[in-house]
C-alpha cells in the first residue's frame, strides 16, 4: 500500500522572486513618490528591516531598482536614490508606478509622447501602405465602433467584458499602426502607448466614479489637458479612428497625419477645437476618398466630420 502522495516541491526561486518583485514594487512606488526622497542612502539591513524580507532577496530588489535608474549601487556606500532624470522613464514597471502616484503628470508627459511619433508613424504607415497592416487597421477600426454602440458599454457591471475588449483592440489599432511606420525606434514606444490608453479606460473611466456621469459630458470644453475616458467613447473618436484607418489604406499620407493629431487633440480639453488642428484636417479630407469607406460607414463618416470641420468664414470687408 502506498502512502499519501507528498505535496509537490516547492521553487524555492519563485517564491523568492514573487516576494522580491513586491519589495521592489513597493520601494519603487516610495521613490517614485518622494518618500524616499533623492540622495537617499538605503542598505540592505535597511530593506530587511523595513519589508521584512531576507538579505538575498533585499539586494535583488535594490539590483533591480538600479538596473531601472532609481537607484545607484557604490561599494561601501549602498544604494543611493536618484533624480527622476536619471531613471529609465519607458520601463513598464515605472510608468506603472508614476501613473499610481502621479496620475496626471505622467499621463500628461506620455500623450505628448503620443502627439509627436503617432502622427507621423501614421504618415510612414500611409506610404508603406503594407497589406498586411491595412487589413488590420480597418478592421479594428470598425470592431472600435462597432463596440462604442454597446448599450452595455456604460454600465458599470454589465459593460465590463465590452470595456475591456474595446480597451484591447483600441491598443492593437495603436500598436499596429506603430508598426506600419515601420520604424524599429516607433515600435519600441508601443508599450508605453498602450499603457496610456490602458489607463485611461481602466483606472480613469467616468463611468466608474459617481457623480462623474455629467462631468464626463463637459470633457470637450475643459482646459488643455488629458479629460477622463467619457462614459462611452464619443462619436467622433470612433469616425477619426476610421478615417485614419482608411487614409493608411489608401496611402493618404497627409490624411492620415491629419487623423492621427486629431484623435490625440480629441483627449484634451478643447484642443480639437484649435485651428490649426482643424486646418490640418481640412487639408487632409482634401485628399481623402470617402468612397474607400464601405458603404454602411459612408454616410456617418461625412455627417460626422462634416460638423467638426465647418468651412472657414470669409474674413469680414
Amino acid at each position: 500500500m502506498t502512502g499519501p502522495a507528498s505535496d509537490p516541491p516547492v521553487d524555492t526561486d519563485d517564491a523568492l522572486r514573487g516576494s522580491t518583485a513586491q519589495v521592489v514594487a513597493r520601494l519603487g512606488c516610495q521613490i517614485v513618490e518622494g518618500a524616499k526622497p533623492r540622495d537617499r542612502h538605503l542598505t540592505v539591513d535597511a530593506v530587511v528591516q523595513e519589508f521584512g524580507v531576507t538579505r538575498p532577496m533585499a539586494r535583488e530588489a535594490l539590483q533591480t531598482l538600479h538596473q531601472k535608474g532609481l537607484l545607484t549601487l557604490q561599494p561601501r556606500i549602498g544604494a543611493t536614490v536618484q533624480p527622476l532624470e536619471r531613471w529609465d522613464l519607458l520601463d513598464a514597471d515605472v510608468i506603472a508606478w508614476r501613473l499610481e502616484v502621479a496620475p496626471d503628470s505622467q499621463m500628461r508627459s506620455l500623450t505628448e509622447l503620443r502627439e509627436v511619433i503617432e502622427p507621423r508613424a501614421a504618415r510612414l504607415a500611409a506610404q508603406s501602405r503594407s497589406a498586411e497592416i491595412c487589413h488590420d487597421l480597418t478592421s479594428y477600426a470598425r470592431t472600435l465602433l462597432a463596440l462604442s454602440r454597446e448599450p452595455d458599454f456604460e454600465r458599470p457591471r454589465e459593460g465590463a467584458a465590452v470595456r475591456q475588449r474595446f480597451r484591447d483592440v483600441d491598443a492593437a489599432f495603436h500598436r499596429t499602426l506603430l508598426a506600419g511606420s515601420r520604424n524599429e525606434l516607433f515600435l519600441h514606444f508601443s508599450h508605453p502607448v498602450t499603457m496610456a490608453l490602458n489607463h485611461r479606460i481602466d483606472r480613469d473611466w467616468a463611468g466608474g466614479r459617481p457623480g462623474e456621469r455629467a462631468a464626463s459630458a463637459r470633457s470637450l470644453t475643459g482646459s488643455d489637458t488629458v479629460q477622463s475616458y467619457p462614459v462611452r467613447p464619443l462619436p467622433i473618436a470612433m469616425w477619426l479612428h476610421m478615417g485614419l484607418a482608411y487614409a493608411v489604406d489608401q496611402g493618404r499620407a497627409t490624411a492620415a497625419e491629419a487623423f492621427a493629431e486629431a484623435i490625440l487633440a480629441e483627449i484634451r480639453g478643447g484642443r480639437l477645437q484649435d485651428p490649426a488642428v482643424l486646418d490640418r484636417l481640412r487639408e487632409g479630407l482634401a485628399q481623402f476618398d470617402p468612397r474607400g469607406l464601405p458603404a454602411a460607414y459612408r454616410e456617418g463618416f461625412r455627417d460626422a466630420l462634416a460638423a467638426l470641420v465647418r468651412p472657414r468664414r470669409a474674413p469680414s470687408s
